[in-house]
């Protein structure tokens, strides 16, 4: 019973560092040209967050379907709402990523680096967020490049061996898809930025 429920929660999980791999090489190399999908996606995921927390927090004696209906409900209001207000949304949709991308930065475990490693997430945020809706472009990029590659790096590893068993292949993936991922995005939405 115990090795058929670890066995499930394996697979899981490597279906799950698929997933994660494909949508980090996506935001990788078309970040900036599914920036509408993202922003949406960031603000429903937000939206649903919320709402289902605070329902299900609040409302304690109800079933579990209406604070996930109520955070089914935020979800689209939220997603629409970030769709709709572009600026907003990109604010938001860059400083997720970046402030989750600083999350991997490898802080100390004591409970005064807890509020270090908080203060920089918090800090890298605000600044992302504030840069991407100055310099849209270059900025959305730049940030969607760098913490796709990172991410998808840092899941490759637990799929591939060779880069889990040797760490010093880790940077030189993440560089290289970074790198790339900068490039192909800047040399494919020329064009593109001056239709938006």
């Amino acid at each position: 019973m115990i090795d058929s429920a670890r066995a499930v929660i394996d697979k899981l999980s490597l279906i799950f560092t698929v997933i994660t791999v494909a949508v980090a090489l996506l935001q990788c190399y078309a970040g900036y040209r599914m920036l509408r999908f993202w922003i949406s996606l960031a603000g429903g995921l937000i939206g649903f967050a919320a709402g289902f927390g605070i329902s299900y927090v609040n409302l304690k004696n109800t079933p579990v379907f209406i604070p996930v209906l109520i955070g089914v409900a935020a979800a689209a209001l939220l997603g629409f709402l970030a769709f709709r207000l572009y600026l907003a949304g990109v604010f938001v949709f860059c400083g997720l990523i970046a402030g989750s991308a600083a999350t991997l930065i490898p802080f100390p475990k004591q409970s005064t680096w807890q509020i270090v490693e908080a203060v920089v997430v918090a800090l890298v945020f605000l600044f992302a967020g504030i840069l991407s809706v100055k310099f849209n472009r270059q900025v959305v990029i730049l940030i969607t490049a760098i913490s796709g590659g990172i991410r998808a790096a840092h899941s490759l590893a637990k799929l591939v061996p060779i880069l889990r068993d040797n760490t010093s292949y880790g940077p030189f993936l993440c560089a290289l898809l970074v790198i790339t991922g900068i490039m192909i995005q800047f040399l494919t939405t020329r064009n593109y930025a001056k239709k938006r």
